[in-house]
């Protein structure tokens, strides 16, 4: 049986075929630019456990899962300042010997000390660089303890001292007011004020 040979399609059909998939026959003439076909790339994710359903009466098994509220963030309590006591100067070295709480700020008892070499005056207005305390840089006045109220905003610093072969290492580290308090034990304190209050304490460590 002789094979039919393939029939020409018309010229009309491919123009009907072109117009209909301008993108797929771009080369059959015309105006439509050739692109790239774009591909859509489908991940199934592992399905979920479902949910578990009860036939009990009165439970909505469509019900969506509970979630757990949102904790909100702590607030500092607020601070009556105008009750802190203040000290009317601009630092201090000191030894602290206890803290309480008034209207909801931290004020703390101290002794003042005075740095061997420097005049208080100068100390009260400049202040003091921390050094290594050698058991002799200090003393204390002994007058009375006197109380500073702490600013809300303060910064304290835990400063520590080591040696090695080459000689003492300082190091600090920032940290909160209760650990400043509680690290507190024979050291010497620099204290910085603003408006009276503590804004920056600093340990003065012996090595």
């Amino acid at each position: 049986m002789r094979p039919t040979p393939a029939r020409a399609v018309p010229p009309r059909a491919v123009a009907v075929v072109c117009a209909v998939l301008p993108v797929l026959l771009a080369g059959c003439g015309g105006d439509v630019a050739a692109g790239p076909v774009p591909v859509t790339v489908t991940v199934t994710a592992e399905a979920p456990d479902p949910v578990p359903t009860s036939d009990e009466p009165g439970d909505d098994a469509s019900a969506a899962p509970s979630v757990a509220p949102s904790v909100a963030p702590s607030v500092a309590p607020s601070v009556d300042l105008a009750a802190l006591p203040r000290q009317d100067r601009g630092h201090d070295v000191a030894l602290v010997e206890g803290s309480s709480t008034v209207d909801g700020g931290t004020v703390l008892s101290f002794d003042r000390l005075t740095v061997v070499g420097l005049d208080d005056a100068r100390l009260a207005s400049e202040g003091t660089p921390v050094t290594v305390d050698t058991g002799e840089q200090f003393t204390n006045q002994t007058v009375r303890l006197y109380e500073v109220g702490v600013s809300p905003d303060a910064r304290f610093y835990l400063t520590t001292c080591a040696r090695d072969d080459s000689g003492p290492v300082i190091r600090s580290a920032p940290v909160e007011l209760d650990t400043f308090l509680a690290s507190l034990d024979d050291s010497a304190v620099t204290l910085a004020y603003a408006d009276g209050l503590v804004v920056r304490g600093e340990t003065n460590p012996r090595c």
